[in-house]
């Protein structure tokens, strides 16, 4: 009886953990193309780093490193600008990467209180 109940909590995180990834990498597919504004032929300022930031935050470095490299390949295929650069999927790892270390300890508590 008891496992079978820890199996249902168990069961219920994973569900909860998949549904919020899903929903970032939703947003994040979203604001890389909508609200986006070009100064230029090769500039273009947007807000897709934040669902990245967010998946940092709460889910810490490695997941945040995988969820940007994915979610780097995911835009491009939605909405490809220009020929595929590889070095941007390093890019979006490293950055996820350094904040996820930097803000490992910070937001700690908030991951034990949703996500475990």
């Amino acid at each position: 009886m008891l496992q079978t109940k820890s199996r249902q909590v168990n069961a219920g995180r994973i569900t909860t953990i998949f549904v919020v990834v899903v929903l970032l990498g939703i947003i994040a597919v979203i604001l890389n193309g909508v609200p986006s504004v070009r100064l230029g032929p090769y500039l273009r300022i947007g807000f897709g780093w934040i669902p990245n930031r967010l998946m940092d935050f709460l889910f810490g470095p490695a997941a945040g490193a995988a969820f940007g490299a994915v979610m780097n390949g995911v835009t491009y295929a939605v909405r490809p600008e220009g020929p595929f650069f590889p070095g941007f999927i390093l890019s979006a790892v490293t950055a996820s990467l350094i904040c996820g270390m930097n803000t490992l300890r910070a937001f700690a508590p908030l991951r034990k209180k949703y996500f475990r």
